[in-house]
């Protein structure tokens, strides 16, 4: 299907029709996420293009789901889940707890652009609210050149990206740096 004109859509029908012949219903909310029940026992998928993640209530359920799945597609199997779409997953059973982060995508954003020699923002709060926001970090663009404005722009949107994936506590603070775009 690689190259095809109507490839992504071709393969979506075919996954779809595959979990559906498995048992699954797709969740109305999100076309992405499949659920499948079996008694007290459960699946959930999220799919992202070729990409599934795979919650399941028991060891059983997830050995029978990568069995069935595997007769119909090649599967790489990722167990236990240390990665998913470029961000670092880490589980701590005994705590109860899943913690999603993007070091990898950090450190590629902090060394593409220079800072400064002091840190701008403090890493425990992100934005303080005695900061002099508009004097310090948002700049007036009427007084920045194209050139700047693009690079602005682009340091904000990285950090963004952060914001809506892995880093909430950062949404505040760089809504208030995109309102002078």
């Amino acid at each position: 299907m690689y190259g095809l004109k109507q490839a992504a859509h071709e393969w979506k029908a075919h996954i779809h029709q595959t979990f559906i012949s498995m048992g699954f219903t797709q969740c109305r909310s999100d076309e992405c996420v499949y659920i499948y029940r079996n008694n007290k026992e459960v699946i959930i998928l999220g799919i992202h293009v070729d990409d599934i993640l795979v919650a399941t209530s028991s060891e059983n359920l997830r050995i029978w789901f990568n069995d069935t799945l595997s007769t119909t597609y090649e599967l790489t199997i990722n167990h236990p889940l240390d990665s998913y779409l470029g961000m670092s997953v880490s589980r701590d059973r005994e705590n109860r707890t899943i913690r999603i982060s993007q070091p990898g995508y950090i450190n590629r954003v902090l060394s593409s652009y220079e800072f400064g020699s002091e840190p701008i923002i403090d890493p425990i709060t992100p934005m303080a609210v005695e900061h002099e926001f508009d004097k310090k970090i948002n700049p007036d663009p009427r007084l920045l050149s194209p050139t700047e404005m693009e690079d602005y722009r682009s340091k904000v949107g990285a950090v963004q990206y952060l914001a809506i994936k892995t880093r909430p506590d950062l949404s505040y603070s760089v809504g208030r740096c995109a309102s002078s775009l």
